[in-house]
């Protein structure tokens, strides 16, 4: 049925970790292939007859070598005691994890949208992103720069047999004028960051 995604639907429950990070991941994946529908002018996905067989046949091989099988009723067994494993991951909720981290769009059947039937690539648009057209900010990615704060603002020690102005011990024959200088420095840089959004 196209369009319709399930959460712990058909072998998609947790037969082993957490259901909360299953749950999560199952969300992570529709949002994947809803912004896929969306940018793209899709109007439809739905899964392929031969990617849907090829699932069923891995699924009932993993599950024949696994303590699931054996005769006892179960829910994931459709309460029966035997029969084929319909409700578990065929494998851990990590396993599911990596597995759904990125949709396998090649395993689907897609109907475009009429506005890009004469060609796929119409979705591109214009060039420009709705966020120029409205003239909003484009340089979010600005605002999560990191300056790290100074962690020491006193001058850095000279290290013995190291000249720093020409004197051997490694000390300056001004400390009192240096410091000075890069304190105000420091200030310097401080309130140009400081300028900066938070």
């Amino acid at each position: 049925m196209p369009n319709l995604f399930f959460f712990l639907g058909p072998n998609g429950g947790p037969g082993a970790g957490s259901f909360i990070a299953m749950l999560e991941n199952v969300v992570d994946y529709i949002i994947k292939c809803v912004r896929k529908l969306q940018r793209e002018y899709i109007a439809s996905m739905e899964v392929s007859e031969p990617a849907h067989r090829a699932f069923s046949a891995h699924v009932d091989r993993y599950f024949a070598k696994t303590i699931f099988t054996y005769k006892c009723k179960s829910w994931f067994k459709r309460n029966n005691e035997e029969g084929r494993i319909i409700g578990l991951w065929p494998g851990s909720s990590v396993h599911a994890q990596e597995a759904l981290q990125s949709p396998r769009f090649e395993d689907f059947l897609f109907v475009q949208r009429p506005e890009t039937q004469q060609n796929m690539m119409t979705w591109l648009g214009n060039g420009m992103t709705v966020a120029q057209e409205n003239d909003e900010k484009t340089t979010g990615y600005l605002d999560t720069v990191d300056i790290p704060p100074a962690i020491n603002k006193g001058l850095r020690p000279g290290k013995k047999g190291v000249s720093v102005n020409g004197n051997a011990n490694g000390l300056s024959p001004h400390p009192d004028t240096e410091v000075k200088a890069v304190n105000e420095h420091i200030e310097e840089l401080t309130a140009a960051i400081n300028t900066f959004p938070s």
